[in-house]
């Protein structure tokens, strides 16, 4: 089985999702394979509804959606999902902007070698990720961005309701066959943070989940935790593997337009 994981679907002003006509044709191979893939989406954006849903619905296909519970039900986004819309607003200029900001060296050519294996990734925005894993402290680079975020953007709630899933669209989604899974609450991905997800899942959906996948692809739980939970499935990234809390997806943003 291969494991593939999606994020934006369409090519929208500002856009880096995978184009929406790549999309379906990807999907005209995978309807005459139906058993070698599986078909996950993560971060509950409104592109899921409007594109990825009757597209899959059209082919016969079913899809897992991870939704990050937070952002439905505090109206709050993790600052990945800050960083993505403010990359697709600024393109490679915005590790300059957060180094301006900062009054740091710009310097793109120190990460060369960092995460070069995703060869998708262009120079800066691999810069961009050097910067937050291993240059700065994470509480500064949250506050960077989310201090760009609010100048430029505006606030969480009015992006969110514009750009994300709501709680009805999700029971549709979930009426309409597909699966509904965690990508946690807090995108932590630890026990407390998993079971307090679950626990809106089921009181939004009426449902009890029990396929997670792990926010940055990082396991930040224990297999014991993990059955105590009832999770049957968990997807991570980078790689693929046979173990059922372990499951390696492709990143499908690698083929964005």
């Amino acid at each position: 089985m291969t494991n593939l994981m999606y994020h934006q679907i369409g090519s929208g002003k500002n856009s880096i999702g995978i184009e929406l006509k790549k999309f379906r044709k990807q999907l005209d191979f995978f309807s005459k394979n139906k058993n070698k893939f599986t078909l996950t989406f993560d971060h509950g954006t409104i592109d899921h509804y409007h594109h990825a849903l009757p597209e899959l619905d059209k082919k016969g296909l079913r899809g897992i959606f991870y939704i990050l519970t937070m952002i439905h039900e505090d109206f709050t986004l993790p600052v990945e999902d800050k960083q993505r819309k403010l990359e697709r607003i600024f393109k490679k200029k915005l590790p300059r902007i957060i180094c301006e900001e900062l009054k740091i060296s710009y310097n793109p050519n120190s990460c060369k070698t960092f995460r070069n294996k995703w060869k998708f990734y262009t120079l800066e925005e691999r810069y961009l990720r050097f910067l937050r894993d291993r240059v700065l402290d994470l509480d500064d680079y949250k506050s960077i961005i989310n201090k760009i975020f609010n100048e430029v953007v505006g606030t969480d709630k009015s992006f969110i309701k514009k750009n994300y899933l709501s709680w009805k669209q999700i029971k549709e989604i979930s009426s309409r066959g597909h699966t509904i899974g965690s990508h946690s609450h807090y995108h932590i991905g630890d026990f407390r943070d998993y079971k307090h997800s679950l626990k809106i899942l089921k009181k939004r959906l009426n449902i009890h989940s029990n396929t997670i996948s792990y926010p940055n692809g990082k396991k930040m739980i224990s297999n014991k935790d993990l059955k105590k939970l009832g999770i049957k499935t968990a997807y991570t990234t980078t790689f693929t593997s046979k173990n059922p809390y372990q499951l390696g997806r492709i990143d499908c943003n690698q083929f964005s337009n």
